[in-house]
């Protein structure tokens, strides 16, 4: 494993349409597990609002601030 490899977990540890949090190097962010299967990571809070994005809402591959 390389210096940029984190493991956040296993495939299984995420539902599809879940957003979670999961702390990589002392930074939180926020791993999205589409309906569809692929996953992507941002940052765990909204940079508008500062919210947790993880009480978002999903839709389709656009995660929608809670605030």
């Amino acid at each position: 494993m390389s210096s940029c490899d984190h493991v956040i977990g296993k495939v299984s540890d995420f539902s599809p349409g879940e957003l979670k949090t999961v702390e990589v190097a002392e930074a939180e962010v926020l791993v999205v597990r589409t309906v569809m299967g692929k996953f992507y990571a941002i940052g765990a809070k909204c940079p508008h609002a500062g919210a947790p994005l993880e009480e978002g809402l999903l839709c389709d591959r656009r995660v929608i601030c809670p605030s």
